[in-house]
């Protein structure tokens, strides 16, 4: 079977519309939410509710540990941007949904006051955003 239909990639239109969903939940919990589609950037969704930011990276199907090592890798990639926060932030890698939330493994980093004190990791089950 091909993975093309009418022209158009199908990983490609899952991704997205995984990436859509996302960006719904967060939309639907109050968060200022966007979608970077095509940005080819770090993140597929950002989320901000004026206490805590999100950036999450979507990758359906992915398995804990992929998961983990690019959760890791965002997340360092976001501590050497952002040395200095003066706000909570969730680095996620979502994987799926269930019960109608995105999960998958995230890192809350903590604003402190010589950059950033503390990275809580999430425990290696599944969390939700």
């Amino acid at each position: 079977m091909s993975k093309f239909k009418s022209g158009k990639n199908l990983n490609y239109n899952n991704g997205a519309t995984f990436e859509r969903k996302v960006q719904k939940y967060f939309a639907e919990s109050g968060f200022l939410a966007v979608r970077a589609a095509g940005s080819h950037g770090e993140f597929d969704v950002i989320a901000d509710d004026g206490k805590s930011l999100w950036y999450v990276q979507c990758k359906k199907g992915g398995t804990d540990k992929f998961a983990e090592k690019l959760a890791d890798e965002l997340t360092a990639a976001v501590i050497k941007k952002f040395p200095m926060i003066g706000h909570p932030i969730a680095v996620m890698v979502a994987t799926k949904f269930l019960g109608g939330k995105p999960h998958g493994v995230a890192r809350l980093l903590v604003p402190g006051e010589d950059g950033i004190s503390e990275a809580i990791s999430a425990p290696q089950k599944k969390i939700s955003g």
